[in-house]
């Protein structure tokens, strides 16, 4: 094998590695113990930050993203995670109002948005814990 094509492999497999890396939520990223943000994981991979980021538009990375995202979200546990997630998001006074909107309507608090018309929603979602 010539040095050029076992290089052009090793830099494929560092494109496949990131789109399963990008495919990857941030919290299973961290389970993981995977770098947890991009330019970590350029240098983990002895990559420059700038390298990296000119792959997110790459055919072969944006695939094997793609395909990590239905891995990870296909399963009934990750949905189940989905929906925590955006339920917590959703009863954060802080959270965004897009997060809001969007389970809201996943539980049919609201109807879908009808385009070009705004509609602002609030609610409130409380629960009551007793002490043990």
């Amino acid at each position: 094998m010539t040095r050029g094509k076992r290089n052009l492999e090793a830099i494929e497999n560092a494109k496949f590695q990131y789109g399963m890396w990008l495919g990857l939520p941030v919290k299973a990223r961290e389970e993981a113990g995977m770098a947890d943000c991009q330019e970590e994981f350029a240098r983990r991979m002895g990559i420059s930050p700038e390298t990296v980021c000119r792959w997110k538009n790459d055919k072969l990375v944006l695939k094997v993203k793609e395909n990590a995202v239905k891995l990870f979200w296909g399963g009934e546990m990750a949905i189940w995670e989905f929906m925590k997630t955006l339920r917590e998001g959703a009863c954060d006074k802080n959270g965004k109002p897009a997060d809001k909107r969007l389970f809201a309507e996943i539980v049919g608090l609201v109807g879908k948005k009808e385009e070009n018309k705004r509609e602002q929603i609030e609610f409130v979602i409380t629960h009551n814990t007793k002490d043990k």
